[in-house]
């Protein structure tokens, strides 16, 4: 997935192909990405144009933990465009646990 992104990212007239693969991510594909800790590989563009998806296939919570991990990959690098991507977290929609986990992480940061 992420390096057919790539790919179709690369190519300026290559945007159906681009659609089609942001059309494959569903919520397993979501927690796979998690779970194979695939978000390293992930530039912003690519974090923000799954978070844009109209259908949303992504928990608030799910969202915060892609934002988490992908951070933490390089907290340096990735510092600007933390702020815009948590943006994207609705967090009236979350769950109570899901909010003790966010504080936890802003007091161990």
């Amino acid at each position: 997935f992420i390096d057919l992104y790539k790919f179709a990212s690369s190519i300026i007239f290559c945007k159906s192909l681009k659609k089609i693969c942001l059309n494959t991510i569903d919520a397993a594909r979501i927690d796979q990405l998690i779970e194979n800790d695939d978000l390293s590989e992930m530039d912003y563009i690519l974090v923000w144009d799954i978070f844009q998806l109209k259908n949303p296939v992504i928990q608030e919570g799910k969202k915060f933990e892609m934002i988490r991990k992908w951070y933490e990959h390089d907290m340096e690098g990735r510092k600007p465009q933390i702020k815009q991507l948590l943006k994207n977290i609705n967090f009236n929609r979350m769950y109570h646990a899901d909010c003790n986990r966010i504080s936890d992480w802003i007091i161990e940061s």
